[in-house]
């Protein structure tokens, strides 16, 4: 596996989600001749979707991020809130 490869592979994602993207979302629904038992596409239905810009993905990629400018104890409070709020959904999701 060369490690600049999918280093430049993940930046490219990552900035394709920090922009924002069209999705192509194709549908196809097939039936089945009951005489021939040939299986025809009855309904194809093309959808392109445009996907917003992620905010945290572009200040990622950017090097901007919402704990940059936090004191020790900002830093400390803050990581002991995301545990918390971890637990939390832990404990719903069981």
């Amino acid at each position: 596996m060369d490690i600049d490869r999918e280093t430049e592979r993940a930046r490219k994602a990552m900035k394709k989600l920090a922009l924002g993207y069209d999705l192509l979302e194709v549908t196809e629904e097939y039936v089945v001749d009951n005489e021939t038992k040939v299986v025809e596409l009855q309904k194809k239905k093309v959808v392109t979707k445009q996907m917003p810009p992620d905010i945290e993905a572009y200040r990622i990629l950017y090097g901007q991020t919402l704990y940059d400018n936090l004191t020790d104890e900002e830093l400390e409070r803050e990581k002991e809130r995301l545990l918390r709020q971890l637990l939390s959904i832990e404990k719903k999701e069981k």
